[in-house]
């Protein structure tokens, strides 16, 4: 993979993940008004989408782990979670 190809699909998955949570907090707000649908869950949904390496991404993801190891694991392949060490060494291993 050449370096722009590299930027190009990171930057659609931006687009793509701020599109979700976008997306995600706008179904939040319909379920907070329709007794149909839970808005909390979609609410939680656009906190982990738009800010996926907040401490609240890592405190949630380590509190469901226990209970939910797969889609735990999936998430933070995804980028979502990871505790702030695993980061720092993420950063140091991506070439510039």
């Amino acid at each position: 993979m050449t370096a722009a190809s590299v930027l190009v699909s990171m930057g659609m998955l931006l687009i793509l993940r701020i599109t979700l949570g976008i997306v995600f907090f706008i179904l939040g707000i319909i379920g907070s008004l329709l007794p149909i649908m839970q808005g909390w869950i979609f609410f939680l949904l656009s906190a982990l989408v738009l800010f996926p390496r907040s401490r609240f991404a890592v405190k949630a993801c380590d509190k469901i782990e226990p209970k939910m190891p797969r889609m735990v694991a999936r998430l933070r392949r995804w980028g979502i979670g990871i505790p702030p060490e695993d980061r720092d060494k993420d950063r140091d291993t991506i070439p510039t």
